[in-house]
């Protein structure tokens, strides 16, 4: 299985345990009326829309509309059947829904839904370049973030954190903090800060130039993120850099 369809597994797999935690944990009273925002005409924006729609519909939502819409790495992972049967006996009761928030790009939106019964929870998407959802999850409402406004507060915080943590911070030399940092930990996203320091390095050398065009090919498409999935390759489509790093 290649890297794509294993970070789309993931969250195809997360969808159902969040498809049931979020409609077995709702209470059956009425949910106070919620002020409503607009879902923007994105490729996103109308899959987010188009679900809403099933959701609110008088019938039934089928398996046959979601093999139609989901991509083959989410169905390999959770049939149609288990998405209808889920989408309606969890979440089709607290019909009608408002979105009450909404953040995305041209290709992943995080919507907030507020329903006639229950807590409100978040729809996290992600589609490919043909608007097929590669990553759907229902779950709780994330709590809005505020920036730490001390190195204290941002050590509690990591100390609140579920799971191991490790960070590391530096002034210069000089160690301001430090959280289990000798402990080796999967690096995650913040590999891209040293592939971006290897540009900068050939860049300095001459190797590189922060205009130089790079090559897209279909082997550089990821899911469930990112935006290469909507390019068109093959050709030179992309450039290294249009500035050097800050």
């Amino acid at each position: 299985m290649t890297l794509a369809r294993r970070l789309a597994a993931v969250l195809s797999a997360a969808a159902v345990a969040a498809l049931t935690a979020c409609a077995s944990a709702a209470p059956d009273t009425p949910a106070s009326p919620a002020a409503s925002v607009d879902v923007p005409n994105t490729p996103v924006g109308e899959r987010v829309t188009w679900i809403i729609d099933k959701l609110e519909a008088e019938a039934d939502t089928t398996p046959g509309e979601w093999a139609r819409v989901l991509h083959e790495s989410f169905l390999a992972q959770v049939p149609a059947e288990q998405v209808a049967e889920l989408v309606n006996r969890q979440l089709r009761p607290a019909a009608p829904f408002t979105v009450t928030a909404y953040q995305g790009t041209e290709t992943q939106a995080v919507a907030t839904l507020a329903g006639a019964l229950g807590d409100p929870f978040d729809l996290s998407l992600t589609i490919d370049g043909a608007s097929r959802i590669t990553g759907m999850v229902f779950g709780p409402v994330a709590k809005p973030w505020t920036p730490s406004t001390s190195l204290d507060e941002v050590e509690q915080r990591l100390a609140d954190l579920p799971g191991e943590v490790s960070a590391l911070v530096l002034r210069g030399d000089e160690e301001a903090l430090a959280v289990d940092a000798n402990r080796l930990a999967p690096l995650a996203s913040a590999f891209k800060l040293y592939v971006l320091l290897a540009v900068a390095d050939a860049v300095a050398s001459g190797d590189l130039s922060w205009d130089e065009k790079l090559v897209l090919r279909d082997t550089d498409r990821s899911l469930p993120s990112g935006e290469l999935q909507t390019q068109r390759p093959p050709g030179p489509r992309c450039r290294c850099g249009t500035q050097p790093p800050r």
